[in-house]
């Protein structure tokens, strides 16, 4: 299964995703490989695949390159980490970082379905299917920072999805 096509089409997602409402900050940086924790008011999140599930739907089996094949059903869970900081003598405290979990949801909830994408390394067609459809999300807390100026706002995004591979 290509994790890397699924990872790098999230990430065109979100990338450069203007949040609206009372967050007023730059635009997400998404992110594959994490840098260094950020410390920046600027959101950002990291996606990473969680756990999947294969199937065979039909037959042929693929004997190799070239060769007829059925089609695999592949069901995995992305992580979409959210991190945010933001002052704590903000008067929008309470709403600003809801406003960023609102604006990654709604952007994977009208994200092209389904969508047909190659996989960078293999050159594998896929179909991304329902990405956006059903989606479960946790606050994971608010930590205060070293200087007490800054609150560290972070939630995770599952995002289950169905990719159809000619395999």
């Amino acid at each position: 299964m290509p994790l890397v096509t699924v990872q790098n089409w999230i990430h065109q997602q979100l990338n450069g995703l203007i949040v609206p409402g009372p967050a007023n900050v730059g635009p997400l940086e998404a992110f594959i490989a994490p840098p260094d924790p950020n410390e920046g008011p600027q959101p950002a999140c990291y996606i990473w695949p969680n756990a999947g599930h294969e199937r065979r739907q039909t037959m042929p089996r693929n004997t190799g390159p070239g060769t007829a094949a059925g089609w695999k059903e592949v069901r995995p869970d992305m992580d979409v980490f959210l991190t945010w900081f933001n002052s704590s003598d903000d008067p929008y405290l309470a709403d600003a970082f809801p406003s960023v979990v609102d604006a990654v949801m709604n952007k994977l909830r009208t994200s092209p379905d389904p969508a047909t994408v190659v996989d960078p390394n293999s050159g594998l067609v896929c179909n991304l299917v329902g990405v956006g459809e059903d989606m479960s999300w946790q606050a994971l807390g608010v930590a205060t920072v070293s200087d007490q100026r800054w609150q560290r706002f972070d939630a995770l995004i599952i995002v289950p999805f169905l990719e159809l591979i000619q395999a």
